[in-house]
């Protein structure tokens, strides 16, 4: 999934053949030309947002025909409303930090359930470098409509293999459909 941005800059997936399917966020608000040129497979994109939403999104016309020939499938869930709001990373005394290290670090995301309650799993995983998953943690997050709260989980990274923390909450741990926007640190 894109991570929470306004904007898909030109050429982000173009030529990535592969690309079946996608989660766009529903904070997207411009799609860049060729942005998804020679996007042959792309068959389904997943909208966090309603379909008045996807309508305002301003798409390119120039080399996105695979997007807009894409099945759009929108967010009707009124429990997709948590919304993760930031990943931020800190040392085990709390402060900041701008570049995932070696060793344990703490990493703190920010969610905000804008409409419903609930109770949503909080996942965050890590990756290396290349892509590849290295490992999870989560947490159960119970917030009145309107909170924000912000959960803090440590990390192992002793080994240096984590490049990347991607959070994204889903509706229960048995039911892993993620609901919602995904964050990323660092930013993609």
């Amino acid at each position: 999934m894109l991570a929470n941005t306004s904007i898909i800059d030109d050429s982000t997936f173009k030529n990535c053949l592969a690309l079946r399917e996608i989660t766009i966020s529903d904070s997207v608000t411009i799609v860049g030309k060729n942005a998804f040129s020679d996007c042959s497979a792309l068959q389904d994109v997943y909208f966090t947002g309603a379909e008045s939403r996807w309508n305002n999104v301003t798409i390119n016309n120039t080399g996105n025909q695979p997007l807009q020939n894409a099945t759009v499938h929108f967010d009707t869930s009124v429990e997709a409303t948590y919304r993760i709001n930031s990943i931020s990373i800190s040392d085990l005394t709390g402060n900041p930090l701008t570049e995932i290290p070696n060793g344990v670090f703490l990493q703190t995301v920010s969610v905000t359930n804008r409409a419903s309650g609930g109770t949503p799993v909080i996942f965050v995983a890590a990756y290396s470098a290349d892509g590849q998953f290295q490992n999870y943690a989560y947490v159960t997050v119970k917030e009145p409509v309107g909170g924000t709260v912000e959960v803090t989980l440590p990390v192992d990274n002793s080994g240096g293999n984590i490049a990347q923390l991607k959070a994204f909450a889903v509706r229960s741990f048995g039911g892993l459909e993620p609901i919602g926007n995904l964050v990323s640190f660092p930013a993609q």
